[in-house]
């Protein structure tokens, strides 16, 4: 079985990471997979041949230039040595390309939509592979698809692997700090998305440190907006500065192994694919979502919260409204009862690794997919696909954003309205 993953759209976070993860452990059930990437920076490393990357370059999301990149993969997949027998798309733009290359090549094409939310009726082959129950509801409920052709399947994270990047010492050494101090640890991406949850455990952090000063906060991240990154740079400069001390360390270097570096936390926070690395590692995690705190992974959690945390995808929308301030401190009053109680950080970690082993360990969600692709190519014939008018409009949806566009509604299938800037992004 030979499966095309194409990721053209983004090149870097969280949903990158798992369609590399889910790719690379299909391996082991003797699939043999063609990444297909265009601007990606995650690193894919080989595997003993037993998959290959096609980089494709920066797109443009212009129409000529997608035309052209169409019949390239076409011809590039059509002359492979053993033909293609099932495309996997993951973001948007290949939605769209796959939806016409399934057409052209005479294959299935499945899509996994990544994110937690979704706005428009897309992908537009079935079925579709969702990582929350939050989104198959939004998906069935709103966007007309019918319960069948929806699939949760949240495993896709991998246990953090034994080879070891750095040893501790050589960790403290890379950011320069004591070894005796203790760690708060984040990845994210510094975007515009992160821009709430990041400033607010920075200043969740800033009130820690107003208590001791034991400990040092370590954001991981790889830069995917300039302005982001520059407001970020002076909060932090304005708190170590507060603090007489490096309170806060921003560091973008560690980025290819931020999973590894997960090993040398006390503490673990952030939203999504973090928390499931930190779980993995058997360390306290902290759910921080753009309204704030959304809850500490522990045995003592509520089970009603614990399921709402898991139903949004460990992403905070669990949380609708805070008051910024009392977040603020029962965040920082959460951690220093993990920094000052090492039997209930254990305690938490042991719980969320339970956690992670049951529903998101990627060995898990490998036979779900494996299935999927089973069952597709057992049925070629049956395949459901949108009519061709979807991906056209999906495709002037990509390029209308360029002119920040606003769509209100679209229907069970068709837009609503199409307003006079949707046609002037498609013409651009």
């Amino acid at each position: 079985m030979r499966i095309a993953y194409m990721i053209l759209d983004a090149g870097v976070g969280g949903h990158v990471r798992s369609a590399i993860t889910i790719g690379k452990n299909l391996v082991s059930k003797g699939i043999e997979i063609i990444f297909v990437v265009s601007q990606l920076q995650v690193p894919i490393d080989m595997d003993g041949g037993k998959y290959e990357v096609i980089k494709l370059g920066k797109h443009h999301k212009n129409f000529v230039f997608d035309f052209i990149l169409l019949w390239k993969l076409f011809f590039i997949l059509k002359r492979r040595s053993e033909k293609i027998d099932l495309i996997h798309a993951f973001d948007l733009h290949s939605y769209i390309l796959g939806y016409f290359l399934s057409a052209l090549l005479r294959v299935p094409c499945v899509s996994t939509v990544c994110g937690g939310t979704i706005k428009y009726h897309y992908p537009y082959t079935k079925p579709v592979i969702v990582f929350s129950e939050e989104l198959k509801e939004t998906m069935t409920r709103k966007l007309g698809f019918a319960e069948s052709e929806v699939i949760v399947e949240p495993a896709r994270v991998e246990k953090i692997a034994p080879k070891v990047f750095l040893n501790e010492g050589e960790f403290c050494t890379r950011i320069s700090i004591d070894k005796h101090l203790k760690r708060i640890i984040m990845v994210s991406r510094i975007s515009l998305m992160k821009f709430s949850s990041i400033f607010f455990i920075i200043d969740v952090i800033e009130n820690l440190a107003k208590k001791r000063k034991d400990f040092i906060f370590l954001l991981i991240g790889q830069i995917e907006n300039r302005g982001v990154y520059d407001s970020l740079t002076k909060k932090i400069k304005d708190v170590n500065a507060r603090h007489g001390r490096p309170v806060v360390i921003l560091n973008h270097d560690l980025a290819s192994i931020a999973a590894e570096c997960l090993k040398f936390a006390d503490v673990v926070a952030g939203v999504g694919r973090v928390c499931w690395e930190g779980m993995s590692l058997m360390k306290p995690v902290i759910v921080i979502g753009e309204m704030g705190f959304a809850g500490l992974i522990s045995p003592d959690l509520d089970r009603k919260q614990l399921k709402e945390i898991m139903y949004y995808n460990f992403s905070g929308r669990n949380i609708k409204c805070n008051d910024y301030d009392k977040s603020v401190k029962e965040t920082s009053n959460i951690i220093e009862q993990i920094l000052d109680d090492v039997n209930f950080g254990k305690r938490c970690g042991k719980f969320g690794y339970k956690l992670f082993t049951r529903f998101y360990d990627v060995e898990k969600g490998v036979k779900s997919y494996y299935a999927v692709y089973s069952q597709l190519l057992n049925a070629k014939k049956k395949q459901k696909r949108d009519n061709v008018l979807y991906p056209l409009f999906g495709y002037m949806i990509l390029l209308g954003g360029r002119l920040r566009m606003k769509i209100r509604n679209i229907d069970k299938y068709y837009l609503r309205k199409l307003r006079w800037n949707l046609f002037i992004g498609f013409i651009f």
